[in-house]
């Protein structure tokens, strides 16, 4: 498989936050090689997100960050699910607003 992006998509209960990280020369294989991570909001299907959402919930969490990645064909592939990452990555480097997802969903108070 040729990789066009990596994907690491923040699952909070029934919502998902998911940031690409185009793939480096410097590291082909794993973004975190790269010296500098450039990171954007990304669009997943609605079919990718039920079953990110699903995966997590089968699993009994309510958190987790599933490392996809996108070949050069568009096909998104699954890695894995993590319940500790690196949270800084998703929310200040693409903008999205995963701190203050899980802190409402830890609270039961929406913003």
């Amino acid at each position: 498989m040729r990789k066009k992006l990596d994907v690491r998509a923040t699952v909070v209960d029934d919502k998902v936050f998911a940031a690409a990280m185009p793939v480096a020369a410097e590291a082909p294989v794993d973004f975190r090689g790269s010296a500098e991570i450039h990171a954007m909001p990304f669009g997943l299907t609605q079919g990718t997100t039920w079953s990110l959402v699903a995966l997590v919930a089968m699993l009994n969490l309510r958190f987790a960050s599933c490392d996809l990645v996108v070949d050069v064909d568009g096909q998104i592939h699954f890695l894995e699910a993590n319940v500790f990452r690196q949270l800084a990555l998703d929310g200040t480097r693409a903008d999205l607003p995963i701190s203050e997802c899980i802190a409402e969903a830890l609270t039961g108070h929406q913003s």
